[in-house]
């Protein structure tokens, strides 16, 4: 299935710039939890697609994708950034809106209690999230509002789940329908929006 953009560099170079207008500096922690975060919110919209071509692996940093890691150095991409399509900038929009605020540290503490990541990182340090994981997981907390950030930042605990049912997955919005999430990790449709990168060490 064709990614919705074609690196994960356009997609973090897209974040860079909505920053700069808060002329506060984006951690890289911070920008690979926006970016892991984008390419879930994608794939529960279209069905299992991924936004971009892109790995993520559990480290003790949080889930960060290692080519973005190894080649970022400074806060500009190294190739021409490709602008997104209308699709991809929706779930973008979203995402800078939902957690644009956050600080690294709230979204790194967050994502390392996410249960796809929790798989990954018992199994093996730095083991790849399956996006299969990310979204079957994100379907639990959807069907159970369970909020997957709340207002204070803080991460709501939770119990075993079972397994969600294939049909929890599938019943993504029409493409045509304007999608949002929710503070309480719901689907919403028809709603309307009214610098630099530190290297991790």
């Amino acid at each position: 299935m064709r990614p919705g953009i074609r690196s994960v560099f356009d997609v973090a170079q897209w974040f860079i710039e909505r920053n700069r207008s808060t002329g506060r500096s984006l951690p890289a922690a911070k920008l690979h939890c926006l970016i892991y975060e984008s390419q879930l919110r994608y794939a529960i919209i279209h069905k299992g697609a991924r936004m971009m071509p892109a790995t993520f692996l559990a480290t003790e940093l949080g889930p960060i994708e290692p080519n973005l890691y190894l080649i970022y150095d400074g806060g500009e991409a190294p190739i021409a950034a490709m602008r997104p399509s209308e699709q991809v900038a929706s779930v973008l929009e979203a995402v800078w809106h939902d957690l644009g605020e956050r600080s690294a540290e709230q979204l790194a503490a967050h994502y390392r209690q996410d249960p796809a990541y929790l798989k990954a990182w018992n199994t093996e340090r730095s083991a790849e999230i399956a996006l299969d994981d990310m979204v079957q997981c994100r379907a639990i907390q959807i069907s159970d509002k369970v909020a997957p950030l709340r207002a204070d930042g803080a991460t709501p605990k939770t119990g075993p789940r079972a397994p969600v049912k294939p049909a929890a997955i599938e019943a993504a919005p029409d493409a045509g329908q304007s999608i949002r999430f929710t503070g309480d990790g719901r689907v919403v449709t028809r709603w309307r929006p009214t610098k630099t990168v530190r290297r991790l060490h």
